[in-house]
């Protein structure tokens, strides 16, 4: 269940960087919080190849990722504002996010049940 995890938080992170390139990530020229949210954006895809050893970080970097998009979007942008809007302009981290909170959360109890105490009868 981990792994499919994974394969999903490594598919919206890929959506996310095709999302980049459309906006003229790499390019000269552009706003540099782009530039910010392209550096983000590829710390949490370097944590994914940790996300087993330390979940928590890849996480964090994912709320990172939402939050400095959320801020360019939010600030940067002359589209009308709404809850829909946003949920939809965001879904991409939000399901992330909630992937590696999952993820996390099958982490912390398989490590649970690794290492509590055997009961011998």
């Amino acid at each position: 269940m981990v792994i499919l995890c994974m394969v999903l938080m490594a598919i919206c992170l890929a959506t996310e960087g095709v999302i980049l390139l459309f906006s003229g990530f790499p390019l000269p020229g552009q706003p540099l919080l782009l530039y910010a949210v392209g550096v983000v954006w590829a710390l949490t895809s370097l944590s994914m190849f940790v996300f087993r050893r330390w979940p928590l970080a890849t996480t964090a970097l994912g709320c990172l990722l939402f939050a400095a998009n959320a801020y360019d979007l939010w600030f940067h942008s002359n589209e009308e504002k709404s809850v829909p809007w946003f949920l939809y302009q965001h879904s991409v981290e939000i399901i992330f996010i909630g992937l590696s909170c999952i993820g996390f959360a099958l982490l912390r109890r398989r490590r649970g049940s690794a290492s509590a105490p055997q009961m011998h009868v």
